[in-house]
């Protein structure tokens, strides 16, 4: 539901009341609405989130609204559109909850903020010539600067296990254009997915969801195998802590050509447990299963292994041997 004030629009979403212009709603208010079911599916809730790019911060205040982060981060390089976003976190009374920066990028937001979730409709278009850029914020990025500069600099602000997010358009670019940008930055593209949901479906859309390298170990396989992993190599990711030991639970191969896909069955400290995808699961140590013999402990949720409800009743044996 919209109404309109002599300055600026309002659409009502949750118990949110999200200011916004024609010139500054840059699809926010239409598709930026997928977020909410694809960061529910891969992510469920997380801590701190931020928007990149966030024009009005519609995709950030839609997933506080329902509730699919804590706290927001937001950010434009528009002070325009900074001023929307903060007579919206006014008037809701969310200054408690919600940071605003005006920046160039990420140049200006203090070292002290971290993310568990990076979410951003970017501008999707190439073009050489810096003035066009200028010229449209929310659609064009000159030789690309935007994202490289993100991706050069997100990772000091991202927490362990933490995501990125990002909508893109095939019209304007692929997985391929930003390949070399997240390898060079130590981030690996987890998945792309394309969007369709009862709300939106576009064929041009498409999601990309990046995380750190090392963050976990990525691997892609289309059925039930044993996979022999160095208990060093998981230890020296600083992510996981699990002794020498055979365990019915994925873990995946972070190559450069090769994605991750997921299991939704695993033993958990009662024992052999179903879990129907998606879930999100964490592997937080050793502890006793029901045959008073060391198992995995895992948590849920969590933000290291995430099921896919196409693989609903398969599961992997994980062989992790001494290093």
């Amino acid at each position: 539901m919209r109404e309109k004030t002599c300055l600026y629009k309002y659409e009502q979403y949750g118990n949110i009341r999200i200011a916004w212009t024609d010139d500054l709603d840059g699809g926010g208010s239409s598709f930026g609405r997928s977020f909410v079911p694809v960061t529910r599916h891969l992510f469920g809730k997380t801590g701190r989130a931020f928007e990149f790019c966030a024009g009005p911060g519609f995709i950030g205040f839609y997933l506080l609204a329902e509730g699919l982060c804590d706290s927001l981060c937001l950010s434009d390089v528009n002070p325009e559109a900074v001023a929307l976003m903060e007579h919206t976190v006014a008037i809701n009374g969310l200054g408690s909850r919600v940071s605003v920066y005006l920046s160039d990028g990420l140049k200006t937001i203090p070292e002290s903020e971290k993310w568990d979730l990076v979410v951003s409709n970017p501008p999707h278009f190439f073009s050489e010539s810096h003035q066009d850029h200028l010229n449209d914020l929310r659609r064009v990025d000159s030789q690309w600067h935007v994202h490289e500069e993100f991706y050069a600099n997100v990772g000091r602000h991202l927490n362990k296990g933490a995501s990125i997010l990002f909508q893109e358009n095939y019209m304007g670019s692929s997985e391929d254009t930003f390949a070399e940008m997240l390898r060079k930055n130590g981030l690996v593209l987890v998945d792309s997915l394309m969007m369709d949901t009862d709300r939106h479906r576009d064929n041009n859309k498409f999601f990309m969801w990046v995380k750190e390298r090392g963050d976990g170990l990525w691997w892609r396989s289309d059925e039930t195998r044993t996979v022999r992993v160095v208990a060093s190599e998981i230890l020296s990711g600083g992510r996981m802590s699990l002794q020498p030991g055979k365990y019915q639970v994925i873990l995946v191969n972070d190559t450069d050509d090769e994605w991750g896909i997921f299991m939704t069955k695993a033993w958990d400290e009662k024992g052999a447990g179903r879990m129907e995808g998606p879930v999100q699961i964490r592997i937080s140590g050793i502890g006793p299963g029901t045959s008073g013999k060391g198992s995995p402990v895992l948590l849920n949720p969590g933000r290291y292994f995430i099921t896919h409800d196409r693989l609903t009743g398969c599961f992997a044996t994980l062989d992790i041997e001494a290093g």
